[in-house]
């Protein structure tokens, strides 16, 4: 890893670290919406492909994401869960981040 992803890791994590439970939801919900449809389906990873959930990740988020809609937003349990998972995909969460217009560099 070069110091620039080491500093983009730490700024993602550091945003993660301090969304509320709306912004995180939006952030899962990223995550989920990259997933092929059939991992969608059937709650597991289906291809290793970057994108989405890991196989360990993929029933508990994508269950917490589906389940969470009519909210749009996430209950305190969920956002605790979610917000020790997500870290792990801060690669995809740039893509997220460039999509927020305080965040365009």
């Amino acid at each position: 890893m070069n110091k620039t992803d080491e500093v983009t890791k730490a700024a993602i994590r550091d945003y993660i670290g301090q969304a509320d439970s709306r912004e995180l939801y939006k952030m899962l919900k990223f995550l989920y919406d990259r997933q092929t449809n059939l991992e969608k389906f059937v709650q597991d990873t289906s291809l290793r492909n970057a994108v989405g959930f890991n196989s360990n990740d993929a029933q508990l988020l994508s269950g917490i994401c589906e389940t969470a809609p009519p909210f749009r937003s996430l209950t305190p349990r969920q956002a605790n869960v979610v917000r020790r998972r997500i870290n792990k995909y801060w690669r995809q969460l740039v893509d997220y981040l460039s999509q927020i217009p305080e965040h365009d560099e």
